[in-house]
């Protein structure tokens, strides 16, 4: 079964960890997802082709570019539904500060990152890889390096 991200995928926070128990902890004590979920399809995504100019000789390079955009659609709904929950209640600023903002762009932009990584796979490219120390799992995964 593919788990779709969403709010309840989210760390525990450190505020509620005495009440919930212990939070999931990383080897690197880094508070992990509290859920494995998987990235869903992207809006867009394209291998495209360029040529770079190296600094140092003034050379054309050749490069490879794996362009993706979209999010995560469900956690996404999610975050829209808190927001007409919460109506006047709240500024926009204490929304833009909110835990959930900051977990769901950086879970949009781990989403796009495996999902680049399994493209350069089924490819064969070559790209820089990252270990996903937010992933729900005591082993992670690699995720490509955003740019």
């Amino acid at each position: 079964m593919h788990q779709k991200a969403s709010f309840q995928c989210m760390p525990i926070s450190s505020e509620a960890m005495h009440e919930e128990g212990d939070a999931f902890l990383t080897d690197y004590r880094r508070y992990a997802d509290s859920m494995y979920w998987h990235p869903e399809p992207p809006d867009f995504i394209s291998i495209c082709h360029g040529f770079t100019r190296n600094f140092i000789n003034d050379i054309r390079e050749h490069k490879l570019f794996i362009a993706c955009s979209g999010g995560l659609h469900y956690a996404s709904h999610d975050f829209y539904n808190m927001l007409l929950d919460m109506g006047d209640k709240t500024t926009a600023a204490e929304v833009c500060e909110s835990e959930e903002v900051h977990w769901l762009r950086r879970a949009a932009q781990r989403s796009r990152a495996k999902i680049i990584k399994m493209v350069a796979d089924e490819f064969n490219l070559n790209i820089p890889l990252e270990h996903d120390m937010h992933e729900h799992s005591a082993n992670g995964s690699y995720i490509a390096v955003p740019t």
